[in-house]
């Protein structure tokens, strides 16, 4: 089997087809898909565009033959609108083996999968007609378009207002999960199939191949079925938009409640404010045999310089370091040598950043509330300020979390999420920002966060980015550039250079 074939599954055809994943209709033409695309893919030159045009080329045949009206052309036209529609899944299919950018084709693809259902449904129409002479099907072919027309853009539509929500707000509404209001076997099944985008009932592809297949083939048994596939199809995909639809307005009301309201000032008097400061990294980038946090900024380690600044900060009344086991001792070592007396303890970190975050909170439960306030910063970020962790504690004690972050100076460009290699947009500047720590949250909220995580086994690039996965609100606040990340020899440099600038200033 050759490599196309080796890596071609059940999978990718659902992911190719760009639509919500569906029952029996799916499920009969994936052996027919697989074995076609197969064949394009490794056989011959035909492009996935062409595929397309040529799916349109059969609905339009299909089109054609409900218009002559006639038993035995409605049953043409429901065998060639079936093999339309197989080839509607093969192209995106065929793109995917190829492993081809096809943006512009997956445009076409959804406009002509649209106008090829019209253009059927007019003339099964006005065939129908001619072979009965009742207006009632103009009235219910024009429900039915209506419906299917809402129904299939609704992911659309979906994402548009939720991105435009969240822009407004600052608020998710595609992290936000949301069960149904009352348990039992029914909102469990609801649950399941809607958040991972399932039809719970036929959507349009069941409703279209109701419509367009088993209508006029059973319009040879008897003419009046077709009305009566119309009908069902209308209800059936009207079903499915009204269960959408009350999921998007339970997914708005969600996202509109606040989780944690503002705590009042005599609360704020009493609230305990901890550090924690993430030094649990090997500093491979920075190749100089021993952890970057531990390469000398002035003939001092890095991490003495970040302590150093949470010592000073008035706020903040005990530390938790977080450190490679096997460098604990020399870091007690430095730690007493310098004079810090803030550090409450030193515990090993984990794998990951994440799992070395969720360490200090679990070993902080002792000791916090959930009002309580915990500031998570990165061991290599010497150049924090007081200004920046005071401004960081007042984000986390009005919103219950807060993200330290500069504008975005820098052209970002996103990565094509079907075909790497290729741009998939740029955004907009103006709303990104670069990430930067401290981030600081109520304990109570990142406690919560964490252990939902593990429960998940979910992984964020850093503490806010659990918050988000949960529904809760991270308050920006302005950083500054200097309060930069050592990472490689050339950042070790630089930071040199900024070490003296700031002396000099003094």
């Amino acid at each position: 089997m050759n490599e196309i074939q080796d890596k071609f599954t059940y999978e990718d055809v659902e992911n190719a087809l760009m639509k919500p994943k569906s029952w029996w209709a799916i499920i009969a033409i994936l052996p027919f898909v697989r074995r076609i695309s197969l064949f394009i893919a490794n056989r011959t030159k035909i492009t996935p565009n062409q595929i397309t045009l040529f799916s349109f080329g059969l609905g339009i045949i299909s089109a054609v033959f409900f218009f002559l009206h006639t038993k035995f052309f409605f049953i043409l036209g429901a065998v060639f609108f079936e093999l339309s529609y197989l080839f509607d899944c093969v192209d995106g299919t065929v793109a995917r083996l190829k492993r081809i950018g096809n943006i512009y084709g997956d445009v076409l693809d959804h406009v002509l999968d649209r106008w090829r259902m019209f253009i059927n449904l007019v003339a099964l129409t006005l065939g129908y007609y001619h072979l009965t002479r009742e207006t009632t099907i103009i009235t219910l072919a024009f429900i039915y378009t209506f419906l299917n027309m809402v129904n299939f853009y609704y992911s659309y539509t979906f994402n548009r207002v939720s991105a435009g929500w969240a822009k407004r707000t600052g608020k998710s509404i595609i992290n936000t999960k949301v069960k149904s209001p009352k348990p039992g076997f029914l909102n469990k099944y609801i649950d399941f199939m809607v958040e991972r985008h399932y039809a719970v009932f036929p959507g349009d592809i069941e409703s279209d191949a109701l419509v367009f297949f088993f209508g006029p083939i059973l319009a040879a048994f008897n003419i009046y079925s077709i009305k009566v596939c119309l009908i069902l199809g209308s209800i059936l995909i009207g079903l499915t938009g009204g269960l959408r639809l009350w999921r998007f307005m339970l997914k708005i009301a969600h996202a509109m409640k606040r989780k944690y309201r503002r705590l009042s000032i005599s609360r704020k008097r009493d609230v305990k404010v901890y550090g924690v400061v993430l030094a649990g990294g090997i500093g491979e980038r920075v190749g100089e045999g021993v952890p970057k946090q531990f390469l000398t900024i002035a003939g001092k380690p890095v991490f003495i310089h970040t302590l150093e600044k949470f010592e000073k900060h008035p706020l903040i009344k005990k530390v938790i370091l977080v450190m490679p086991k096997e460098w604990t001792e020399k870091a007690k070592e430095e730690i007493e040598k310098y004079g810090i007396k803030k550090v409450h303890d030193i515990i090993p970190g984990g794998r990951t950043r994440q799992e070395s975050s969720y360490k200090a909170i679990e070993y902080l439960e002792p000791m916090l509330r959930d009002e309580d306030i915990v500031v998570i910063h990165d061991a290599v970020r010497p150049f924090v300020t007081e200004e920046i962790i005071t401004r960081s504690i007042e984000g986390a004690l009005d919103y219950g979390g807060a993200d330290v972050v500069i504008p975005a100076t820098d052209t970002i460009v996103q990565d094509g999420t079907r075909f790497s290699g290729f741009i998939h947009r740029i955004p907009d500047r103006s709303t990104l920002r670069y990430g930067q720590t401290p981030q600081t949250f109520r304990y109570g909220i990142i406690k919560y966060a964490h252990r939902k995580a593990r429960e998940e086994d979910f992984q964020a690039t850093d503490d806010a980015g659990l918050l988000i996965r949960y529904g809760f609100d991270v308050k920006l606040v302005d950083g500054s550039p200097e309060n930069m990340k050592i990472t490689t020899k050339s950042d070790l440099v630089l930071a040199e250079c900024l070490y003296r600038y700031f002396q000099e200033k003094k």
